[in-house]
């Protein structure tokens, strides 16, 4: 697994995912359309659509995420 995710972070200049819409149909759901743009070494850019789902469980403390070194 980890030679495969170094192999794609060596094949890709960059990315970047940009939200297009976003909807909530359940307290604890989330489905959110994207546009993800990878950026070639080359210099060309390749956009493909995507969709997320995301499932909230209750109790998930992001202040780790948020805290100051």
């Amino acid at each position: 697994m980890i030679e495969a995710s170094h192999a794609y972070n060596q094949s890709i200049a960059g990315v970047r995912h940009g939200i297009l819409d976003l909807w909530q149909p359940e307290p604890d759901v989330a489905v959110v359309a994207l546009e993800v743009e990878y950026r070639r070494h080359d210099g060309r850019t390749l956009r493909l659509p995507c969709r997320n789902i995301f499932r909230f469980r209750e109790g998930l403390d992001l202040a780790p995420v948020f805290e100051q070194p």
